[in-house]
């Protein structure tokens, strides 16, 4: 059996492997049957080498056993097309059970079942140990350059409390990011206030066709003063020429001009309100996008901060309380099983180390950036501020949060630009759109994240 380098599985690949033989995933009845008789093939010669070794050298013997028991699980007899196949399949299957009882018969019952326990048990933990270690390197590379360069953030990767935490520093910008939109809630008050009709220019940086009334002002009044003031003073004109009426005709005079003096001191601010309303627009949807930024780089970093959480979390689980003293005791004195699980392991290293020094040398981790904000398309400017809105609403579903992390990712350099999440990513859009229009839409499931 081997390690995967590029999905860390054992004896198999998942799905979408790129190091998987090809058409290894194709679920075609024909591909599925050549890949079954090929694994038979396999096992009937891995069995011919198996038998002898239960006499000779029965550990190795359970060892080659438990890979071909391996073998034949994922590749089912279900997977064959012919009577003949599925026969020969079940032949091998009681061979194996075969050279199993010889071992069982020269070892003992209980310490041939206990190296196989051990294999299971050795298997999972070193398939979770793979993934614990490529998170840890993959967050422990993450490049976070871009977010120093945020005017007024100040994210300093110096300032990070715990520089022996794989995940840290992402930790601390985190908290960084957090605070600064909490700093800025405000902003998304004013966002709402201009209605949805506005919400994608904003988010795009676009001109609207016609500026919001509340940035514009109203100009109607300061006209129906001015308007009232000119007819007014004329009134109180005529009544002096016309009428000789200089007192009232006075009076009425300076009413209207009063007016007239309002509404032209009113009018001159609201023309100068409504000159600095594309100004005033234009820094509204700055300030928006450079919310919408750190929301995406939160998510992302959240992600990247929880994955590897549930990385530590599972191997935890797998190799604490009663089964700590097997993990150690397989680690360090049966060496062998690692082994046979790994291909051949260098025992100059702790088992740890050799799986991190594997991962760096033959894993091609890439690393992980962050991209700057001017890097983000038009479109996926709209989809990220309408799965916002969307996902801020009071009765927002499950669906809202995913599809918006999903979006997220547009500022990871590397996951983010992958075929597969530039797909994920267009119905993410499309789905976004329909939710802040209220129409019906699709729920996009976590397991897509």
């Amino acid at each position: 059996m081997n390690l995967c380098l590029r999905c860390g599985k054992i004896g198999d690949h998942a799905k979408g492997c790129p190091a998987a033989p090809e058409g290894y995933f194709d679920t075609a009845p024909p591909a599925k049957n050549a890949r079954a008789l090929k694994a038979l093939e396999e096992v009937q010669a891995g069995i011919k080498e198996a038998k002898p070794l239960a006499d000779t050298n029965p550990r190795e013997a359970a060892k080659k056993v438990f890979a071909l028991e391996k073998l034949l699980e994922t590749h089912p007899s279900s997977d064959l097309t012919s009577f003949e196949q599925k026969r020969n399949w079940k032949a091998a299957e009681d061979a194996l059970k075969g050279v199993r009882t010889a071992v069982a018969a020269k070892l003992g019952d209980k310490p041939a079942e206990q190296i196989f326990e051990d294999l299971t048990f050795a298997r999972k933990a070193l398939e979770l140990l793979f993934q614990q270690q490529k998170n840890r390197r993959e967050i422990g590379a993450l490049a976070l350059d871009e977010l120093t360069r945020i005017e007024g953030l100040g994210f300093n990767p110096a300032d990070n409390p715990d520089a022996t935490d794989p995940g840290g520093l992402a930790r601390h910008a985190c908290e960084v990011i957090e605070r600064r939109l909490a700093s800025t809630s405000s902003v998304d008050n004013e966002v709402d206030a201009l209605g949805k009709s506005y919400l994608e220019p904003l988010a795009t940086g676009d001109a609207p066709r016609e500026l919001p009334s509340t940035i514009v002002g109203d100009s109607k009044l300061p006209l129906l003063l001015l308007g009232s003031g000119i007819a007014i003073l004329v009134a109180g004109i005529a009544l002096v020429v016309a009428l000789g009426q200089k007192p009232a005709g006075g009076a009425l005079a300076a009413v209207g001009a009063l007016d007239l003096i309002a509404g032209a001191v009113l009018f001159g601010k609201a023309s100068a309100k409504k000159s600095a309303a594309p100004v005033q627009f234009a820094a509204l949807s700055k300030q928006f996008r450079d919310r919408l930024y750190l929301v995406s780089v939160l998510r992302s970093l959240r992600g990247l901060v929880s994955s590897l959480s549930k990385a530590e979390e599972a191997l935890r689980n797998q190799v604490s309380g009663e089964n700590g003293a097997r993990w150690k005791r397989i680690k360090t004195q049966e060496r062998d099983l690692v082994k046979a699980l790994c291909g051949e392991w260098d025992e100059k290293h702790t088992v740890d180390d050799e799986m991190m020094k594997r991962i760096a040398t033959l894993g091609e981790v890439p690393q992980e950036s962050i991209l700057p904000a001017a890097s983000i398309g038009r479109e996926d400017w709209e989809g990220l501020a309408k799965a916002y809105q969307a996902e801020r609403r009071e009765d927002s579903e499950a669906s809202d949060e995913t599809r918006l992390a999903v979006l997220s990712e547009i500022v990871l350099a590397h996951a983010g630009q992958k075929p597969e999440a530039q797909a994920l990513r267009k119905r993410a859009i499309a789905e976004a759109r329909n939710a802040f229009t209220g129409r019906a839409t699709s729920r996009m499931s976590k397991d897509l994240v």
